[in-house]
């Protein structure tokens, strides 16, 4: 892969209107800064105390000059950001009800997890005119032939993420392709890529973003037909990588594209992080999903899609989905703060570039994605960094325990059945600490 969207660009810094620091402070030099914090450092090392590492060994800087950033990653994209409201079909009459009260509330668009392809489209669609995602679980020719009544319903096919998420393809490689195939010649239907697998697993950022543009290769071979990708990514709550990681995905996909000759366009959908999830105190979760819709907003992704199901642990969390859709409705009214031109988001964004670059070509050497996985790398590679970023939490924080009547097991158990390759399993990055309190508290629960 070339580097032929990171210039040589000077960066312009973009000074915020109304900038409290710019009002309140007298602007100040670089050399003065460091002389003062060098005194209340009163010898303690500067690079242990105030750099902080990320799991991909990029230092983040207190500070930032223009010495320090000389380029940057460059991107195409920009977006308005739409509200979506994500829901998980198991009754059609119940997920229609629903539905119609995000849409009621202000959702801009749906989307709905499907299971299995009997699903009765009649009455899970009645009466929703509002553009709708199918994330079908499943792979069934024939089902094309129930959404072409409905002109707004858009059918998601993830094929690479199935395999890499249980371990087995929906039915075996070649039959696969063969359905995808058929149903890509429909204009209803695209193409998936799943980071959000990576993050929920542990994955460092570099991680996420090389194996995704790897899925993006794999695809651009075996459907050389493709001219739109859907990227379903979830973040944490580190702002500053996280919007660096999405501008970074936008320009790692350009960039391959443009390397190709291809233009194959893109929408971002950004859902729930599980990896994020408290089980204690569970109420922090919705401030958590908070910071992630200011991120997404920020970062200008395409669709940011409201998970209220998903932070329930407890019986007397039931008013959680609606405060947790209301949230995301007032955050997409505010202003969102841009990054562009910040001298830290751009630094941090070109590293980001630069790393998944890197990983990216170790992987195209010899061997593809596939290949990859069927050997354990990647889950062997995500499991190291989980564990590092587990132990750190562990290390960093304390629980404070809810006795509450518990709902849902907040933690994943490894699946019982044989798969010829082992799945990538979602994580939370308070696992170590949280899981053996929880197993003593609800174990006779």
């Amino acid at each position: 892969m070339k580097k032929s969207l990171l210039l040589n660009t000077p960066l312009i810094h973009y000074p915020m209107k109304n900038n409290p620091v710019d009002i309140f402070f007298e602007e100040v030099s670089v050399k003065a800064w460091k002389q003062k914090v060098q005194y209340l450092l009163a010898g303690e090392d500067f690079e242990t105390k105030l750099i902080r590492k990320t799991s991909d060994s990029i230092g983040i800087l207190p500070y930032y000059s223009s010495k320090d950033c000389k380029r940057k990653a460059v991107t195409l994209k920009n977006t308005t950001t739409k509200t979506a409201v994500y829901i998980d079909e198991i009754n059609e009459t119940e997920a229609n009800l629903k539905a119609k009260k995000a849409v009621n509330t202000g959702a801009n668009m749906l989307f709905f997890s499907l299971h299995h392809p009997l699903v009765d489209l009649q009455k899970l669609l009645d009466g929703i005119s509002c553009v709708v995602y199918l994330q079908c679980f499943f792979l069934d020719v024939h089902f094309i032939k129930k959404i072409e009544d409905f002109q707004k319903v858009q059918l998601l096919i993830d094929p690479l993420g199935k395999l890499t998420r249980t371990g087995e393809w929906f039915t075996d490689r070649s039959l696969d392709l063969n359905s995808c195939k058929r149903l890509l010649h429909h204009p209803n239907t695209t193409l998936c890529i799943n980071l959000s697998n990576f993050q929920n697993a542990g994955a460092s950022v570099s991680q996420q973003l090389a194996y995704s543009i790897s899925q993006l290769a794999w695809y651009c071979e075996t459907f050389p037909e493709i001219n739109h990708i859907n990227y379903i990514v979830s973040c944490n709550t580190d702002v500053l990588v996280e919007t660096a990681k999405l501008k970074s995905l936008k320009t790692l996909h350009e960039t391959y594209c443009n390397d190709l000759g291809k233009v194959i366009d893109y929408t971002i959908i950004q859902q729930k992080s599980s990896f994020n999830l408290r089980a204690f105190p569970s109420s922090l979760n919705l401030k958590l999903e908070s910071i992630e819709h200011l991120i997404g907003f920020s970062s200008s992704v395409d669709i940011i899609c409201s998970m209220p199901d998903h932070n329930t642990f407890f019986d007397e969390d039931t008013h959680f989905p609606l405060i947790s859709l209301e949230n995301l409705l007032s955050i997409s009214k505010k202003t969102p703060l841009r990054f562009e031109g910040a001298l830290a988001f751009e630094k941090v964004s070109l590293q980001l570039v630069e790393k998944s670059i890197a990983l990216f070509n170790e992987i195209s050497k010899d061997r593809n994605y596939i290949d990859l996985l069927e050997k354990g790398i990647i889950q062997r590679k995500i499991q190291e960094n989980f564990h590092k970023i587990a132990e750190n939490f562990k290390l960093s924080h304390e629980i404070h325990i809810e006795h509450k009547i518990a709902k849902t097991y907040p933690f994943s158990k490894p699946s019982k059945k044989f798969t010829t390759i082992k799945s990538l399993l979602p994580k939370k990055e308070s696992e170590l600490l949280e899981q053996p309190i929880w197993e003593q508290t609800y174990s006779n629960s």
